[in-house]
């Protein structure tokens, strides 16, 4: 059987994944050491946990995500990953990182 991507043309990955973070993002509220505090109390999760998740720096953490996805050997090498922000409050999708795929595959 042909390779389903050379009939229409495409040298690169087939599939990408797009990891994609917003704005007014509740996780933001956990850079806050009080509400940490109170989340913990209320939930059982332990402060280091929350504060692991918090979402202050929408650029960096969708990085981190994409290499995060990037260096997972379950990747296929025919996924690229790509990252963006959603803008609420405009609409926007902003790319904070072009489709790359992994160094591994």
């Amino acid at each position: 059987m042909r390779n389903p991507s050379a009939l229409f043309g495409v040298t690169g990955p087939l599939f990408e994944v797009a990891i994609l973070h917003h704005t007014q993002c509740g996780t933001g509220f956990l850079a806050d050491s009080e509400f940490q505090r109170q989340a913990a109390q209320a939930t059982g999760v332990e402060e280091a946990v929350l504060r692991a998740s918090e979402v202050a720096e929408r650029d960096r953490t969708v990085r981190e995500d994409v290499e995060r996805l990037l260096a997972s050997p379950l990747l296929s090498p025919k996924v690229s990953v790509s990252g963006h922000v959603y803008a609420i409050e405009t609409g926007r999708v902003t790319t904070v990182l072009e489709a790359q795929v992994s160094a591994a595959g």
